[in-house]
């Protein structure tokens, strides 16, 4: 008798024991769905760039060239980027005083990786304050406007397509926190100088600025839970070449939020299926898509689709996508617009 109520005590532990793990939840595996065939119109010029989800189709359509700078909206974000799709560049003067800076002569232009690695940017790290989300909320209106005023100044070349007068600009970043950034700007000449507050807006990548009427925070992008690729113009740094040669292309970047994504040349499309999309390696690199699924013939002086190149796309979401270009040209024979199929594995 005494065993059985060593047995049954132990039984009802066993119970109690196991309901507090949590039970293995399984994911059903969804069938593969149909295959889409999608063209985009960025136009013959590539000025419109095209926020993509695998899911919907396109989220939003805009001109590329509106921007300036984007700023890293993470709560302990402090990177900022130039827009080199419009052949931007940017170079940090050794000196602090803002109004001593009047001249680009001899200064050294950097420019971002299109990979948007943090490490690899043209502003660089202009801070020593690594923002955190911990920080006591405040008013970004109050946060002190001393900590970087020992910060280099940097002068911004917004590139060719703009006259000499509003080509050259400076700024210097003040401040960042969990909240915001505090930029001061102005022609190379003092003119138009002025301090902007440059607002995180967490439900996007970055917050984005214009050096255009007077200086503004624009919105370019679509929140960033709603997009997986970007159809655009950027800048791709061929590092073959004696000098290395910045080109501007045409092309697909990742999101940065989580979409992963990998190139294969050894299957055919019909061929690549979940099982096989697994073994293709996948990275973050924004530019894995990139610009060379197409390549420009002297001979046809036309562009032409690789046909071999196949792309892997992982969601936010866990789903697996394939998509391959087919054409580069609409139906009149204008360059500029992709055309695509795709497919969720």
């Amino acid at each position: 008798m005494r065993n059985s109520c060593f047995l049954l005590i132990g039984l009802l532990g066993l119970i109690m024991l196991s309901s507090c793990f949590r039970k293995d939840e399984r994911i059903a595996l969804l069938p593969p769905g149909e295959a889409h065939v999608t063209t985009v119109d960025q136009g013959s010029d590539y000025m419109h760039q095209i926020y993509f989800d695998m899911n919907n189709g396109v989220v939003l359509r805009n001109n590329f060239s509106e921007w300036d700078l984007s700023f890293e909206t993470s709560a302990n974000g402090f990177h900022v980027w130039i827009n080199g799709g419009k052949d931007m560049y940017a170079a940090k003067k050794n000196e602090s005083d803002f109004y001593a800076v009047q001249t680009a002569t001899g200064v050294k232009w950097r420019w971002d990786s299109p990979t948007g690695n943090t490490d690899s940017t043209a502003i660089g790290n202009w801070t020593t304050f690594i923002p955190s989300s911990t920080q006591t909320p405040t008013s970004p209106n109050k946060m002190s406007e001393m900590q970087h005023e020992d910060g280099f100044v940097y002068i911004i070349d917004r590139g060719s397509m703009y006259g000499t007068a509003l080509r050259f600009w400076k700024v210097k970043f003040l401040w960042v926190n969990s909240e915001a950034y505090k930029i001061k700007f102005g022609l190379l000449d003092n003119s138009l100088v002025d301090s902007m507050i440059i607002l995180k807006d967490k439900q996007f990548n970055f917050s984005y600025f214009t050096f255009n009427n007077g200086g503004q925070q624009i919105t370019m992008e679509p929140p960033k839970q709603t997009w997986d690729i970007v159809f655009t113009r950027y800048r791709y740094v061929f590092y073959n070449t004696n000098p290395y040669t910045p080109y501007m292309v045409s092309g697909v970047l990742l999101n940065p939020n989580g979409i992963y994504a990998g190139a294969d040349s050894t299957l055919t499309f019909e061929e690549i299926d979940y099982e096989k999309a697994l073994t293709i390696p996948l990275t973050t690199s924004r530019d894995v898509v990139g610009y060379d699924w197409k390549r420009y013939s002297f001979a046809s002086q036309s562009y032409l689709i690789a046909p071999q190149h196949n792309y892997i796309i992982r969601d936010e979401n866990g789903y697996y996508w394939k998509l391959r270009f087919i054409d580069f040209y609409n139906a009149d024979g204008e360059k500029g617009y992709p055309k695509f199929e795709y497919q969720r594995l």
